[in-house]
């Protein structure tokens, strides 16, 4: 799994004017990818301020090891689970 070319990808614009409540990651190589082709501070600073959900332990790892800690992880790795998680997380707060 490789990143794609950082010439030829756009950030979609509600994350790049800050409009997004909420990043997602469903494995590790989109964490690993996102930092390749924003570029480390860029993606920090883009992740500051934002929810970041992670769909298992894996990804939340692969998260704390580049310095980020997820707000929503599900109790199990599945899509349909952190859906719930998501959802769980916005009913309460």
């Amino acid at each position: 799994n490789r990143p794609p070319d950082p010439s030829q990808s756009e950030l979609p614009e509600p994350l790049v004017k800050g409009e997004s409540d909420l990043i997602v990651f469903a494995s590790p190589s989109s964490v690993h990818n996102f930092f390749t082709v924003v570029g480390k501070a860029e993606a920090n600073a883009l992740l500051s301020e934002k929810a970041i959900a992670s769909i298992g332990p894996t990804t939340s790892r692969a998260l704390t090891e580049i310095g980020l800690h997820p707000t929503i992880e599900p109790s199990h790795s599945s899509v349909a689970a952190l859906v719930d998680a998501i959802c769980s997380h916005y009913e309460n707060h």
